[in-house]
């Protein structure tokens, strides 16, 4: 059963949750310091009495019946938003929630249920038509002098360069905080005094080469000559 309060008591909950600067969990805080003898109301009733005053002007709940109605879970149901999936894997628990009038929780445990899983899409180098056969033939033409000297692997030196900055590599989507109030956690990024370092290393057989930080800038000159410093040694050279 939804939560009962008088309006004197709504008013102060917004006046709490403005106080916390639309922290619910701060305001929930506030409030049952200031009114210890109250009922203290969920955080969730924090957000909705503003959200309630801001989109309708009051801060009564929704009637039962209001709004559009909600679709009994069927057999056809299901099979209807596992064919949607089907033709769009993309598509997101909010938009199928809209689009069969069904609580995103039910959309939810009807996906699980056929042991699908949300993946994260992967990001690649883009490659034309015209990448891939030469890819194709390389990688014959790899195993072919593979199979003709079976050390061959080893005398070939594979490199690469990376680039570190000052800010590094953030991936915000796993950046969290578990707390039972906000602690407003931060983390510094774009730095006004910045730096880059650029590193080359190589590996050949069983032997690391390097690492060497290069230049900040590298022309073609410089980075031809880094290349040549490293094939006239005769242990990387590649028969």
């Amino acid at each position: 059963m939804a939560e009962q309060f008088t309006f004197n008591e709504y008013a102060d909950m917004h006046v709490f949750y403005g106080r916390a600067f639309c922290n619910a969990a701060e305001a929930r805080r506030l409030y049952s310091e200031h009114f210890p003898n109250r009922t203290v109301p969920s955080r969730e009733t924090f957000e909705r009495v503003d959200r309630s005053l801001r989109e309708t002007g009051t801060v009564l709940p929704k009637q039962g019946g209001e709004g559009a109605p909600r679709t009994v879970r069927t057999v056809v149901l299901e099979e209807n938003i596992l064919e949607a999936v089907a033709d769009d894997p993309s598509m997101s628990i909010r938009n199928l929630s809209e689009q069969f009038h069904t609580s995103k929780s039910t959309i939810d445990r009807i996906i699980r249920e056929q042991l699908f899983h949300p993946f994260h899409i992967q990001k690649v180098h883009a490659m034309t038509p015209q990448d891939f056969p030469a890819r194709l033939e390389y990688a014959n033409w790899f195993m072919d002098r593979q199979r003709e000297d079976m050390t061959f692997i080893s005398r070939v030196l594979f490199t690469d360069e990376a680039g570190f900055s000052r800010d590094g590599v953030i991936n915000s989507h796993n950046l969290h905080i578990w707390a039972e109030e906000n602690p407003h956690g931060i983390l510094q990024t774009k730095h006004q005094r910045k730096f880059n370092v650029n590193v080359w290393a190589g590996i050949i057989g069983n032997h690391l080469i390097g690492s060497f930080v290069l230049q900040d800038r590298l022309d073609g000159e410089l980075s031809s000559l880094y290349i040549g410093l490293h094939q006239c040694k005769p242990s990387l050279t590649i028969g």
